[in-house]
């Protein structure tokens, strides 16, 4: 994990070369998925332990795709989970938890 400074603000790097990941409040914010050979599932933490929590992901592997899930049937903007899928490489997603689901920042390349 490498930290990332933002506008003043410390952001922690994670980098994913699995097929899955589960990501925590406290360790992760920007996620980069390397992964190529398939889907790449990211399970975030639940919405209702982490208000405020910004994650951005980040398509760095040229194959496969990157598949975002909630817990507790958590949405995205009102939609189920999961979030859609990103399959272009260097294409992002970036969302926040509300305190009870998780709302959709900006999208770029999902479906």
């Amino acid at each position: 994990m490498q930290n990332l400074w933002n506008g003043g603000q410390r952001w922690k790097q994670t980098v994913v070369s699995t097929s899955s990941a589960t990501l925590t409040a406290a360790a992760n914010h920007v996620v980069l998925v390397s992964y190529a050979a398939g889907v790449c599932t990211i399970t975030l933490p639940d919405a209702t332990t982490c208000a405020g929590v910004e994650f951005e992901f980040k398509k760095t592997g040229s194959g496969g795709s990157v598949s975002v899930v909630s817990v507790s049937s958590q949405t995205f903007d009102g939609a189920a989970s999961p979030l859609a899928s990103i399959a272009t490489q260097y294409h992002t997603a970036r969302i926040m938890s509300d305190g009870a689901s998780w709302i959709i920042l900006k999208s770029s390349g999902a479906p």
